[in-house]
């Protein structure tokens, strides 16, 4: 299970970082040739090490295309949007409750989720890769949070920060690859 999951993950990054015009040709190889050495033998190890192999030169060619600038771009922006609405709701419920008023974390996390997957959504409609990009984000700034904040935080902040939010803004953008995928 634990190889099957290897296998899959190597194939993901190696089709992230492959321009989209050489990307079926590429995989395609590779998996004839993984089934050709399946035969013979245990070919994970190759299968890894030539995806392994393969990512920094790819990696080097996406930065010099340029086309990380833009992900990185939409994704910042999608940042600012989740800032931006944090802080509004925040205005309006002091507006409308006072002052003092919290949001249970629960209640929090219940309204957050879907704005954060409509972010997400918004994000991957911009830019191919920008939601996955605006979620590794989230979650390097959150804990990079955890790591330096010296403030008591309840666990549900956290969890919020570091594992649900990313998730609602990772399945927003796969909302809008399925649709892009069926029209």
């Amino acid at each position: 299970m634990m190889r099957r999951f290897s296998l899959q993950l190597a194939g993901r990054l190696l089709a992230a970082l492959t321009p989209e015009k050489d990307r079926e040709g590429l995989l395609g190889d590779l998996a004839e040739e993984f089934e050709l050495r399946s035969k013979s033998g245990p070919a994970s190890a190759w299968y890894v090490r030539q995806v392994v192999t393969s990512l920094p030169p790819l990696a080097w060619a996406e930065i010099k295309r340029g086309a990380w600038l833009a992900t990185l771009g939409a994704a910042l922006a999608a940042y600012v949007a989740v800032a931006v609405t944090e802080v509004s709701l925040n205005a309006l419920i002091a507006e409308i409750f006072g002052p003092g008023f919290s949001l249970s974390g629960a209640l929090r996390m219940t309204l957050g989720f879907p704005v954060l997957m409509l972010i997400g959504f918004g994000a991957s409609r911009v830019r191919r890769g920008a939601a996955a990009t605006l979620a590794a984000m989230m979650g390097m700034v959150g804990v990079a949070l955890m790591v330096t904040t010296s403030e008591t935080v309840p666990a549900w902040f956290w969890f919020a920060y570091i594992v649900a939010g990313p998730m609602a803004v990772i399945l927003g953008g796969r909302i809008r690859s399925a649709n892009r995928a069926r029209s």
